[in-house]
């Protein structure tokens, strides 16, 4: 007999609270006007106050009715009641609001006169199915249906949700990403095989930074981005660099030979024209003189330089969203990269022996790269949501043509940011 009690006393709480809910949910208050404007655009304008959908027959509301309508703080139960007066009747089912015809309670059916007839297996009714509309919305995840029977055997069939995923048809997203960039320089060519093996061992990955502002359109699932991103591309040089210096512990002393000329006098001569010309008479002597020279010693300086590219660049992107389960979504994307160089430091082991300073080679100051990324991103707080995002791409030529060698620099990175997202159509 307890149990029975604490049964109903469960049953009785939660039809309760079911019925509080969606009372309190329809005392939203609103304010909207419209004057001869069409019934089904102004159900559309009252959605986007709210985070309601109408869901109703195109037959019940033909686009030709027209409604003037002014609210001022009113309650969505006041403002739908006003609004759809005695010819329309609405039901609440979550976020879905659904309108059918009015039904008048002296309207009876009919009853039909009794005739005898012998027993026969009665037909099944033809069921008409119509289309509900639902404006702006994609969902999945299903994970019940029922059957609602309206006026003249239409039949409604409306699915129900848990935890769906919503978002709008068409979208502007913005995103604001930091992250890490992974580079492996090759090298692909050098003027000798010797000092192209000599670069090849001094090639090491090193470990850059990202940061990208981002904008994406999306329309039926296809997406279109724009960022503007500051990347430091880094890596780096191992080598050995070998000079010679002078050592201050050993002197040389040499001699050197050479002719001392002291002028004499000068004389003049006179020539066949009648010119004169001065000449000079020299003293010389053969002599010499000593000179100090620090022995020269040979110095190997093992040189670890870390090379930075830092570039502005312009990733334009082209992707398809893939929705997962809850609210998290996959969004692979094909990405072409201008890069604009801004700022270049590190040092490259010469043709000799000696390095050489990255100031001092002719690096291109406008390339670009081709790469692929999968944006992965999860809604958090309506319109906010957080975003992973890894990529892959490769600098396909950093060098100009007169160079001594030619790189390519190929990069992984991952990127984590926030994003924003609202309903907009562009086309």
């Amino acid at each position: 007999m307890f149990k029975k009690v604490l049964s109903f006393c469960c049953f009785i709480c939660i039809i309760s609270h079911i019925s509080y809910s969606q009372t309190d949910v329809l005392n939203t208050k609103i304010s909207y006007s419209a004057s001869n404007k069409p019934l089904t655009e102004v159900l559309r304008d009252i959605e986007k106050l709210t985070n309601f959908r109408f869901t109703f027959n195109s037959s019940i509301i033909p686009d030709t009715e027209i409604v003037t309508i002014t609210i001022q703080q009113q309650s969505l139960d006041e403002a739908l009641t006003l609004l759809l007066k005695n010819k329309y009747s609405y039901k609440l089912f979550g976020n879905q609001i659904l309108i059918t015809e009015f039904q008048h309670k002296n309207q009876t059916p009919t009853p039909e006169p009794k005739v005898q007839k012998p027993p026969t297996p009665k037909p099944k009714p033809k069921q008409v199915i119509d289309t509900i509309r639902v404006y702006d919305t994609v969902r999945t995840q299903v994970t019940d249906t029922i059957t609602v029977q309206v006026f003249d055997t239409i039949v409604y069939t409306q699915t129900k949700y848990k935890k769906a995923y919503e978002k709008p048809v068409s979208f502007l997203n913005f995103a604001l990403y930091t992250g890490s960039l992974l580079s492996i320089p090759i090298t692909t060519g050098a003027l000798h095989t010797d000092y192209k093996e000599r670069l090849q061992k001094s090639d090491h990955l090193g470990i850059g930074s990202s940061k990208t502002l981002s904008v994406r359109y999306s329309k039926q699932d296809v997406s279109y981005g724009a960022s503007i991103q500051y990347s430091n591309i880094v890596f780096s040089n191992t080598y050995s660099s070998t000079m010679y210096v002078d050592d201050g512990t050993t002197t040389y002393t040499d001699t050197l030979w050479y002719w001392k000329y002291t002028k004499l006098f000068t004389y003049y001569k006179f020539n066949s024209t009648g010119d004169s010309v001065a000449i000079s008479v020299y003293d010389s002597l053969y002599t010499y003189r000593l000179e100090q020279n620090p022995k020269k010693v040979e110095v190997t300086d093992h040189v670890t330089s870390h090379v930075s590219l830092q570039y502005i660049s312009i990733p334009l992107e082209l992707g398809y969203t893939f929705t997962v389960f809850d609210d998290i979504s996959l969004e692979p994307s094909i990405v072409w990269i201008p890069h604009i160089l801004v700022v270049r430091k590190g040092l490259y082991p010469g043709v000799s022996t000696n390095s050489v300073d990255i100031k001092d080679l002719p690096i291109k100051r406008l390339t670009y790269s081709i790469g692929v990324s999968c944006n992965i991103g999860m809604q958090v707080y309506k319109e906010f949501g957080i975003a992973v995002k890894p990529l892959i791409f490769v600098q396909p030529k950093v060098y100009k043509n007169q160079n001594k060698f030619q790189q390519a620099i190929p990069t992984l990175g991952i990127e984590w940011g926030i994003t924003y997202t609202f309903p907009y159509e562009i086309f």
